[in-house]
């Protein structure tokens, strides 16, 4: 995996099966179902106050 692929990840923009299936992630199935089940589902929002 790398920095892209794991910022994809937990900003919540694509989830860790779906970057699996698309060979950006690699890994046995039980620890990409422990990263889906850690990772919180949700739509990505990024705020800037500038």
């Amino acid at each position: 995996m790398n920095v892209q692929t794991l910022a994809t990840m937990f900003l919540g923009y694509k989830r860790p099966s779906y970057l699996e299936k698309v060979e950006r992630l690699q890994g046995n199935a039980m620890a990409i179902g422990l990263l889906e089940d850690i990772i919180p589902i949700g739509i990505p929002t990024f705020i800037d106050y500038f």
